[in-house]
C-alpha cells in the first residue's frame, strides 16, 4: 500500500516465511533451547560441504541437527563457487555425499552459482586495458560452455534419481551474455527446482548499507526465495528485510550465516514488524532502472564481439 503523499510505501506483512541458515558444519547450535526453538519453527539449515568437509568428522556434527528433528540441506563446494571452469567437479563430490551417514537424511542439493575465485582476483587487481583483454579472451568456447551445461544437468538428473530437490544459489539476476562473458553457470540451459536469489544489503568491500528502497526494488523484481547475506558489523536491517520480504509474498528466506546471526542478532529478529515504512527515492529508483538497462545494452554489444 502507498501512503497518500506517495513518498511512503506501507508494509504489512503477508506471507509466512520459512527460513533456512547457512552454516559450514563447525558452527551449528549447540545449545538445547536453541535446537528446540528451531525444531518448534521449522527452521532449516543449508550446510556447506566441500572434499575437506565430507569426512564422518563433520557428519557428527551435523547429526546434532538430526537428533533434534531439524531440516537439512547441503551446498557442495569446491573450494571455489560452481562455475563453468570446475562444473565436472560436482559429480565427484555428490557421489562423496551419497556415501555419508548424513545423506539419506537430506532434502535438498545446492550448488552457489558465482564467478571463480580467480576471474574476480584478475578482474579486480588489473589495469582497465588489462581487465578487458581478459574478459574477451575468456570469452567460452561453444564446446566449454555446452560441456558445463551437461556436468550441471547431469547432476540434477543423479539428485532426482535420488528423490531430493536440486538447488542454485545465485547472484541478483545478471543479463544472460554477462553470465557467459564471467564464466558463470549458464542459467537458462539448467533448470533447477530452487533458485535462490543473494540479495546482499552490504555488499562486499563496503561498509555501508544500501537504503531500505533499493532492497525492496530488487527483492521485487526476483523470484520467490531470497538469500541475505553478510550478517556482521555493518548489516542492522535484518528485520526490516524480512518485513519487506513477507509485504512481497515472498517464500523463503536464506540467511548467511548462521554464525553471524548468533553473534550480531536475536532469534526475535526473524519475526516481521507488524508495520513498517519505506520512504520511496527517485534517485535510487533511478539508479536501479539504469542499472537494469545498461544490462541489456550490454549483452547487445557483446554480442557482437564474440570473439569464440
Amino acid at each position: 500500500m502507498v501512503s497518500s503523499s506517495n513518498n511512503y510505501i506501507e508494509l504489512r506483512p503477508k506471507s509466512k516465511l520459512k527460513y533456512f541458515f547457512w552454516s559450514d558444519p563447525y558452527r551449528l547450535p549447540k545449545d538445547v533451547e536453541t535446537l528446540h526453538y528451531f525444531e518448534k519453527k521449522g527452521i532449516q539449515f543449508v550446510i556447506a560441504l566441500g572434499k575437506h568437509t565430507l569426512k564422518e568428522k563433520c557428519y557428527r556434527k551435523i547429526q546434532k541437527l538430526l537428533d533434534n528433528n531439524i531440516g537439512l540441506n547441503i551446498c557442495l563446494l569446491d573450494k571455489d563457487f560452481a562455475h563453468l571452469d570446475n562444473s565436472h567437479n560436482f559429480i565427484g563430490l555428490y557421489k562423496l555425499l551419497r556415501k555419508s551417514s548424513i545423506f539419506d537424511n537430506a532434502n535438498e542439493i545446492y550448488i552457489d552459482a558465482e564467478i571463480s575465485n580467480k576471474y574476480r582476483k584478475t578482474i579486480r587487481t588489473s589495469a582497465w586495458n588489462k581487465k578487458l583483454t581478459y574478459i574477451f579472451n575468456n570469452y567460452p568456447s561453444k564446446k566449454e560452455y555446452n560441456k558445463a551445461i551437461e556436468d550441471y544437468n547431469h547432476l540434477k538428473r543423479l539428485i532426482h534419481k535420488d528423490g531430493k530437490k536440486f538447488g542454485i544459489i545465485r547472484s541478483i539476476t545478471a543479463a544472460y551474455e554477462v553470465d557467459k562473458l564471467t564464466r558463470n553457470i549458464p542459467f537458462k540451459e539448467i533448470e533447477e527446482d530452487i533458485t535462490v536469489v543473494m540479495v546482499y544489503r552490504v555488499p562486499e568491500r563496503r561498509e555501508k548499507e544500501y537504503k531500505d528502497y533499493w532492497f525492496y526494488q530488487v527483492a521485487k523484481k526476483e523470484g520467490d526465495n531470497i538469500f541475505i547475506g553478510g550478517i556482521n558489523n555493518g548489516y542492522q536491517s535484518l528485520k526490516k528485510d524480512i518485513t519487506i520480504c513477507s509485504y512481497l509474498r515472498k517464500k523463503r528466506i536464506y540467511l548467511y550465516d548462521y554464525y553471524g546471526f548468533q553473534k550480531y542478532c536475536k532469534i526475535r529478529d526473524l519475526k516481521p514488524y507488524n508495520h513498517y515504512k519505506i520512504k520511496k527515492d527517485t534517485l535510487e529508483s533511478f539508479k536501479h532502472v539504469m542499472k537494469f538497462a545498461g544490462i541489456d545494452v550490454a549483452d547487445k554489444i557483446i554480442k557482437i564481439f564474440k570473439l569464440k
